[in-house]
C-alpha cells in the first residue's frame, strides 16, 4: 500500500500533473522541482523508488541509476521504451533535412549501462496495447520536432500517414537496493 509520493522533476508543468493525479487518487504527496540525482537529497529516501520514461533523456546514465539505488530503501522500478520513442521520426528526419540519424538507443544500450555501474537488475518486456493514433498531434509534434513552418503541415501530414506502426514495446528493469 501507498502512504506517500515524492515526485521530482525539472519541469514543473510535470510536477503538477503529478500533483492533480496524487490529489484525485487522495495520496499524500511532495513535489521536489529539480533534476535528479541532484534533486536526490532534497527528495529523500523511499521504499522504492521509479523512473518512468527519462531513461533516454539522461545525460549521465550511470551516476542517474546508481543514485536512484541510493534512494531507495527495497527497490528500484525503471520503464522505458525498447526503442527511443523518437525513433519513429528518423525517416522524417531524412526526408526533409537530408539528415540520416544514427540508429536510435535502445533498452539493451541501457542495460549495458547498468552493468558498467555494477547493476543486475531482473527485465521484463511487455508491450503496449495498440491505441488509436491522432494524426492531427502527430503532425503538430512532427512540425515543431523537425523545425518546420506551418507552410509544410500537408507535406508533413502525407509523410507522417505514410509511417508504420509506433513501437509499443517497453522495458521494465527492476532490482533490489
Amino acid at each position: 500500500m501507498v502512504s506517500h509520493l515524492t515526485g521530482v522533476d525539472p519541469a514543473e508543468d510535470m510536477l503538477r500533473a503529478f500533483e492533480r493525479a496524487c490529489d484525485q487518487c487522495a495520496l499524500a504527496h511532495r513535489s521536489v522541482h529539480g533534476p535528479w540525482p541532484q534533486a536526490a537529497g532534497q527528495a529523500g529516501v523511499a521504499d522504492v523508488v521509479v523512473s518512468h520514461h527519462v531513461g533516454y533523456n539522461t545525460v549521465e546514465l550511470g551516476p542517474f541509476v546508481a543514485a536512484l539505488g541510493a534512494a531507495a530503501r527495497r527497490g528500484i522500478v525503471v520503464e522505458l521504451h525498447a526503442v527511443h520513442p523518437g525513433a519513429w521520426l528518423d525517416p522524417l528526419w531524412a526526408q526533409f533535412h537530408g539528415l540520416h540519424r544514427p540508429p536510435p538507443a535502445t533498452a539493451d544500450d541501457v542495460l549495458g549501462v547498468f552493468a558498467e555501474v555494477g547493476i543486475c537488475p531482473e527485465v521484463q518486456r511487455w508491450s503496449r496495447p495498440a491505441q488509436p493514433r491522432n494524426p492531427g498531434s502527430e503532425v503538430e509534434f512532427s512540425l515543431r520536432r523537425l523545425c518546420l513552418p506551418d507552410e509544410r503541415r500537408d507535406e508533413v501530414a502525407e509523410a507522417v500517414a505514410r509511417l508504420g506502426p509506433r513501437h509499443r514495446d517497453l522495458v521494465t528493469i527492476t532490482w533490489s537496493s
